[in-house]
C-alpha cells in the first residue's frame, strides 16, 4: 500500500468522519441512507484510519453488506429492495414537489441511473469453478 502524505491521510480522514456522520444520521432519519455513506467513508478510512475502517465493518447490521459490497461488489436482495424502495419513494416526493420541471427532471434522471446501478449489483459473490 502506498504511504499517504499527511495531508492527504487528514484529508481523507476528515471525509470518513463527515460521512460517517452523514451515515449516522441515516440511521434516525428514514429517507437518509446509511449504508451509501458509510461505504464512502469505509474507502477513505481503509487508506487514512485502520481502526475505523474495522469498526465499520464491524457495525451489527451494516457492516455485513459494506463488507460484501467492498470485498465483491454484491448488494444483498434485502438491501436492494430496502435502496429501490427509498428511491421509488423519493422519486414520488420529488414529482410533487413545487421545484421546476427541468430540476425534477433531471433528479429523476439521477434517480433512475442510480436505481439502475443497484438493480444490476450481483446478490452474492461470484463462484469460480475450476474444471
Amino acid at each position: 500500500m502506498q504511504i499517504l502524505s499527511p495531508h492527504k491521510n487528514l484529508m481523507l480522514r476528515i471525509a470518513g468522519y463527515v460521512f460517517f456522520a452523514i451515515g449516522f444520521v441515516g440511521i434516525l432519519l428514514p429517507l437518509l441512507p446509511t449504508t451509501i455513506f458509510w461505504i464512502v467513508a469505509a474507502v477513505c478510512f481503509a487508506r487514512s484510519t485502520p481502526h475505523m475502517y474495522q469498526r465499520i465493518l464491524a457495525w451489527p447490521g451494516f457492516g455485513p453488506a459494506i463488507d460484501a459490497y467492498l470485498t465483491h461488489g454484491v448488494i444483498a436482495p434485502r438491501g436492494k429492495a430496502f435502496a429501490l424502495g427509498g428511491m421509488a419513494l423519493g422519486a414520488f416526493i420529488v414529482t410533487i414537489s413545487p421545484m421546476p420541471v427541468s430540476a425534477i427532471a433531471f433528479t429523476l434522471a439521477a434517480m433512475a441511473l442510480a436505481a439502475a446501478y443497484v438493480a444490476t449489483r450481483p446478490r452474492a459473490p461470484r463462484v469460480i469453478t475450476i474444471g
